[in-house]
């Protein structure tokens, strides 16, 4: 796994994007409560931003200036999907980052990717420069700008890590499906294989979070286009299910590009789940607007789920994007029918007054 998704390999392609920038992956104590934060992948900028080099898992407790003001950003990031900070860095403070000789002022987004959050840093001298010469009225221009900017540069690196590390990445997992099937492994040699290769599934599914989440465009999507990026993810998911989901929308509104992102997301998640426990046969996937919701049902006719089932990530973050959203996400035994169902609901502006029900009539 390391030699073919490496953190070399991340950073060149994050490279690409301007000023400095690292990802973050927050950890927890026993509550759920974010108490530091690891880095996992940065770019050339970010790596001589302090005196001491960047390196993987580094805490960031141990290396940040102002470790709990940074964190109480990634908590904003990961709560909220996005924070924003004006760091400035002068008298003593500058001695401890070897890339500037003045004093500077930065701007730092701080947006949750999936499991992730990512730092982005800008530098903002130059722009204070001219923010002295415009008048106020041009303000909103000059924000407009930088905004066009960093979403560029977002969908250029999406674009990058698709073409390159998720090509390499299916193009690996398919060489260990073969082996798996074509090869006499022993019981424990094949154990090892199925499991690097669950891995390497999670992993893929995780890269195409951050992916989505890179390639998002700030304007409306309309519901046609979000279909089809369902499509698409549920053909994606037939070879880990073994058979097609049965997909349907009746949606009345167009959504803008997070809230598309997080029904991606709670698809992509909810099959992979199916995949690994249900042991299903049909899974059934319904996207509506109704009674002044959205609505994501994902059915399935599998075993069931545990009556004390252990809360994982995946799941966690499906409910922490409804949360964002003023929504609620539940996961429960199917009423009449063998198998679960998952409702992931945020409030809409727009309902098309249709109830669901599913083509044989169950629920």
């Amino acid at each position: 796994m390391n030699e073919v998704l490496s953190y070399e390999a991340l950073r060149s392609i994050v490279d690409a994007m301007p000023g400095s920038v690292a990802v973050h992956a927050p950890v927890f104590d026993e509550h759920d409560l974010i108490i530091d934060a690891r880095l996992r992948w940065w770019n050339s900028s970010y790596g001589t931003l302090h005196n001491k080099s960047s390196i993987v898992d580094q805490s960031m407790r141990a290396v940040y200036f102002e470790p709990d003001n940074a964190l109480d950003y990634v908590r904003q990031a990961w709560e909220s999907g996005s924070a924003h900070q004006y760091f400035s860095i002068e008298g003593d403070v500058l001695a401890r980052y070897e890339m500037f000789d003045e004093p500077i002022t930065l701007s730092v987004d701080w947006i949750r990717l999936g499991s992730h959050v990512v730092e982005i840093g800008e530098n903002l001298t130059l722009l204070t420069d001219i923010q002295r010469q415009l008048a106020s009225s041009d303000l909103e221009l000059l924000e407009a700008w930088r905004t066009q900017q960093i979403t560029e540069a977002k969908q250029r690196v999406a674009r990058d890590m698709h073409d390159s590390v998720m090509q390499r990445l299916l193009a690996v997992g398919m060489g260990v499906r073969q082996s798996i099937n074509t090869l006499d492994l022993s019981p424990k040699n094949r154990r090892y294989a199925e499991s690097l290769q669950k891995n390497l599934e999670e992993a893929i599914a995780e890269l195409r979070l951050i992916v989505d989440a890179l390639a998002s465009n700030p304007e409306p999507v309309r519901s046609t286009d979000l279909e089809i990026g369902l499509n698409q993810v549920v053909a994606s998911s037939e070879p880990l299910l073994g058979f097609r989901a049965d997909f349907s929308s009746s949606l009345t509104c167009d959504v803008s590009s997070q809230v598309r992102d997080d029904i991606h997301a709670v698809v992509r998640e909810s099959l992979a789940n199916v995949a690994k426990h249900a042991s299903a046969t049909r899974t059934y996937i319904r996207v509506e607007c109704n009674l002044g919701y959205l609505t994501v049902n994902v059915l399935d006719d599998g075993v069931g789920i545990s009556p004390s089932p252990k809360p994982g990530h995946g799941l966690a973050n499906l409910r922490h994007r409804a949360e964002a959203h003023g929504g609620t996400m539940t996961i429960k035994a199917r009423s009449s029918h063998p198998g679960t169902r998952l409702a992931w609901r945020i409030p809409c502006s727009e309902a098309s007054g249709e109830e669901w029900a599913r083509p044989d009539g169950n629920s």
